[in-house]
This record gives C-alpha cells, sequence and structure tokens, in this order.
C-alpha cells in the first residue's frame, strides 16, 4: 500500500473512531479529528486538480494570468477554429477540445494556462457579452462598429436601462471590442438566454 493511502486510511480510522467514541469525550479530541478530516479533503482536492476553486499542477497553485484583449482575441479565434471543425455542439466545448484549445493557447502566447483556466476565461466573456446582448434588446439601443460600444438612441436611455438592470453600469462607455468573435460563438448558444 502507498505511504500516502496508509495514511489516509489511518486518518479515516481515527476520524471514524472519534465519531463513534464516548460521547463525554472533550472537544479538543472532536476538533483535531475534525482538522484531520478537512486537511483530507483538502488534499482530496489538490489531487483532483482543484484548490479553493484555483487550478492545480504537481501540488501547487497555478498562477492565474492578467488577461488582456489581445490574450482574449487569440482564445477567440482558436474556439472558432475549434467550432468550424464541429467540435462544439449545443453551446459547448467537449473536454477534449478544451484541453486542445488550452494547448494551442499556450503555444500561441507563450503561457502556461491549464485548460480549466481557458474555459473560465471564456465563461466570463460570456457573461459580459450576455449583458451587451440584454442591452441592446432594449427599445433604442445599437452598437457603434467603430468604438465598439452599444450606443443610446435617446437622452435618458442610459438611465431608463440602469433601471432595468444595475449591472449595465459595468458596462457603461466601455468598448467591447470581441463583441464579433463572441456573437459568432455564442448566436445559436443558450448563454445569451434565447
Amino acid at each position: 500500500m502507498h505511504p500516502s493511502a496508509k495514511r489516509r486510511k489511518e486518518e479515516d480510522e481515527r476520524c471514524t473512531n472519534a465519531s463513534t467514541s464516548n460521547p463525554d469525550q472533550s472537544t479538543a479530541s472532536s476538533s483535531s479529528s475534525n482538522s484531520v478530516y478537512l486537511r483530507r479533503q483538502k488534499k482530496s482536492r489538490i489531487d483532483e486538480g482543484m484548490s479553493d476553486g484555483v487550478p492545480v499542477e504537481d501540488g501547487k497553485k497555478v498562477r492565474r494570468p492578467n488577461w488582456e484583449t489581445s490574450m482574449d482575441r487569440v482564445l477567440l479565434d482558436l474556439m472558432i477554429e475549434e467550432m468550424h471543425k464541429k467540435n462544439y455542439t449545443c453551446g459547448s466545448f467537449k473536454v477534449a477540445s478544451w484541453r486542445s484549445i488550452g494547448h494551442l493557447f499556450n503555444v500561441a502566447m507563450g503561457e502556461n494556462s491549464t485548460w480549466v483556466q481557458v474555459k473560465e476565461r471564456f465563461k466570463n466573456l460570456k457573461r459580459r457579452y450576455a449583458l451587451y446582448e440584454e442591452l441592446l434588446k432594449l427599445s433604442g439601443w445599437g452598437w457603434d462598429p467603430e468604438t465598439q460600444c452599444p450606443i443610446p438612441g435617446y437622452e435618458g436611455a442610459w438611465d431608463e436601462a440602469l433601471r432595468v438592470n444595475s449591472r449595465f453600469s459595468t458596462i457603461k462607455r466601455k468598448p467591447f471590442p470581441l463583441y464579433d468573435q463572441m456573437q459568432l460563438l455564442c448566436k445559436n448558444s443558450t448563454c445569451t438566454g434565447e
């Protein structure tokens, strides 16, 4: 038996013994068994490749990249290529496709991102895209391809839009240069709520 597996088995037995032992036992031993249990849970999450929601490789947390628009553009181009290969069905990619996209992204950008990080970045972009789409569906709104910003059709349109959804304040006067690429990827998916 592997030493770490043996240690886990011993910790499991201690936890089991602590929970079935005399109820008058001090809380110190109970808290000790709880900490053993929590350490074991964290270890198993690291074994699965996650630690507190952060991807882990070789037991160490992976640095999250500071995403720039150029990186997003490369990511979306790779995703569109993968979509044209018919690997994008029902609004999502299979894990093998995400791994391929992650690898190609790392090669193109000289990064060391996991496929999970790449997928999370796309989820964030989808949320942002959905917000722009929701705003553009309101009466009187349009899209300016030069500034890459939504344009109100009349005075007071922003105030009215903010009453509909306060999150629109996060995109007010902020360009979204990835809009066209996101539209290609999301037009037939559920990310817009349709």
